[in-house]
């Protein structure tokens, strides 16, 4: 069955959120156990930022003091999102010329999910 819209591909996501307060080695710890590449930092239901597999990979392989630091000071702010209105064409060639590999979907600036590239493969 081919995806037809945004909001078909979100709509059964249980999506998996941390406050900007938690830490590095919380967000590590729940993106192992529930088997995802990407925590979405939020104050209730406003997007502040995501925190990927990437921004882990980095950070660990600076400093071993780097799991405690706090989502807030190491997650990308402000990210690029799209409403369920973007059609996934167009979901998908912003993350390939933004090189994203994750678009949260907002709706009137409330989270409402997020797609990844493989969703559309």
């Amino acid at each position: 069955m081919a995806v037809t819209s945004i909001k078909e591909i979100i709509s059964a996501q249980n999506l998996t959120t941390l406050p900007s307060s938690a830490t590095v080695a919380e967000a590590v710890s729940l993106m192992r156990e529930r088997t995802i590449r990407c925590i979405l930092v939020t104050d209730d239901t406003m997007l502040l930022g995501v925190f990927t597999e990437t921004d882990a990979n980095r950070l660990l392989a600076v400093t071993s003091k780097s799991e405690k630091r706090q989502l807030e000071e190491v997650m990308t702010p402000s990210p690029v999102t799209i409403t369920t209105s973007t059609s996934p064409a167009d979901a998908l060639d912003l993350m390939v010329r933004g090189d994203f590999k994750h678009l949260p979907v907002v709706e009137d600036g409330i989270l409402i999910g997020i797609v990844s590239r493989r969703d559309f493969f």
